[in-house]
């Protein structure tokens, strides 16, 4: 056995360290007995432990129950299979493929292993006491052995290689789960999980979309690069307060009318143009409706609680529905092809605007908002901006491509940005 170290076991044995002691795995470093990485691995423990000293070391991990240690090139995490009083464990963005030696660990709650090089993880069936665990970019593809863990609330399986997802339908006390980036085709499987509030299943493969009405105790959906295009089957998630869809082939949202909780809309990158739908969502805080074919922006212009309107990238001209939008704190309209900005005078609570890429020549109308901190106005029709000497708080006015008459910076030089 090289460097002292127990032989390989096979998978379906219990895993058995061949220390019992963060002390003994220490002493043993200091004979030389153990191989490069797992000295490796002990030397990070010690400086946890804030000494060099094996005995005082051990008496300080051995109370801990907490333990974080991330990016610091663990290839063999053996040593922690010593540490039987954790409780939570974060060890993300390291090397190790084998996580055997968690099995010793009974007491776990919370475990992050996300970021490394984990393929088997049916030794995780040995820690029923889990409710956290974050597996995201491994190289899992098979979640089977996860069923065990009926206790887990929290579950995170993103950037992983998994195709089939049925074996967590037996997960009931979910409520937070991630299957983004991986190659499932179905989730029909988990319409079990009654009880989740929170589901991200973007860059995926599925073709039936059906099943997400019965997760009617969502609060976050996240479906972006999904493919989606009807959103029929979401008219029922009535608890949705945040949605997220973007970058999908969606035309029509008329079944979002329904979704009346809804705080947050995040729609990039789809072919919507009838904003009609969102005209009753009253609860509406954020919206973001980047590269759509939006035309007209009158149907969400009764939206009192609205303070983050996105639009860039659209087909808007007529800006006269936004006049009565005074709680936006933050608006974009870059690219839309924009000549007349009078109508923005009356939002003085911005903070932020965004008119980069239009045909606009008179910047006085935004004379009047003088809560604003960063204004973009690169690539439009301006010859003077002087009337903007009244915005005292701007901390940021670029004016990039524009065609003015003169540089002077209507405020503090260093609040202009004239060159790229």
């Amino acid at each position: 056995m090289a460097w002292g170290e127990a032989p390989a076991q096979a998978q379906a044995e219990p895993y058995s360290p061949p220390y019992e002691t963060f002390a003994e795995w220490c002493q043993s470093m200091e004979k030389g007995l153990l191989s490069p990485q797992t000295r490796h691995t002990i030397e990070i423990l010690l400086l946890q432990a804030g000494t060099k000293d094996c005995q005082a070391a051990h008496v300080f991990l051995s109370n801990q129950t907490r333990l974080r240690i991330w990016m610091a090139e663990l290839y063999d995490i053996a040593p922690l299979s010593s540490l039987t009083h954790l409780r939570e464990i974060s060890i993300r963005g390291n090397r190790f493929d084998d996580i055997r030696p968690l099995t010793n660990l009974t007491h776990l709650t919370t475990l992050d292993v996300m970021g490394n090089r984990i393929t088997d993880i049916s030794p995780l069936s040995d820690l029923p006491n889990l409710t956290a665990l974050n597996l995201a970019y491994n190289r899992i593809t098979n979640v089977d052995t996860l069923s065990s863990l009926t206790h887990l609330s929290d579950l995170d399986l993103s950037n992983n290689e998994i195709e089939d997802f049925s074996g967590l339908s037996e997960l009931t006390h979910l409520t937070h789960l991630s299957l983004s980036h991986n190659l499932a085709g179905d989730f029909s499987s988990l319409s079990t999980l009654t009880n989740l509030t929170v589901l991200s299943l973007t860059h995926n493969s599925i073709e039936d979309f059906s099943s997400l009405s019965t997760f009617t105790n969502l609060t976050k959906l996240d479906l972006s690069y999904s493919g989606i295009q009807d959103l029929s089957p979401l008219s029922k998630l009535t608890n949705l307060e945040e949605l997220i869809l973007g970058y999908n082939e969606i035309t029509d949202i008329s079944p979002l009318s329904t979704l009346t909780s809804l705080i947050e809309l995040w729609m990039d990158g789809n072919q919507v143009s009838d904003l009609r739908p969102l005209s009753n969502l009253e609860n509406l805080e954020y919206i973001r409706l980047v590269g759509n074919s939006v035309t007209d922006v009158s149907p969400i212009s009764n939206l009192e609680n609205l303070t983050s309107l996105n639009l860039i990238g659209n087909q808007i001209t007529d800006l006269s529905p936004l006049s009565s939008m005074t709680n936006l704190v933050g608006l974009a309209l870059k690219g839309n092809g924009i000549t007349d900005i009078r109508p923005l005078s009356t939002l003085i609570n911005l903070s932020s605007i965004s008119l980069d890429n239009n045909q606009i020549s008179d910047v006085e109308p935004l004379s009047t908002l003088t809560n604003l901190r960063n204004l973009f106005l690169t690539n439009n029709q301006l010859t003077t901006v002087e009337s903007l000497s009244s915005l005292t708080n701007l901390e940021l006015l670029v004016l990039k491509e524009n065609p003015l008459s003169d540089r002077t910076c209507p405020l503090e030089d260093d609040v202009c940005l004239f060159e790229r």
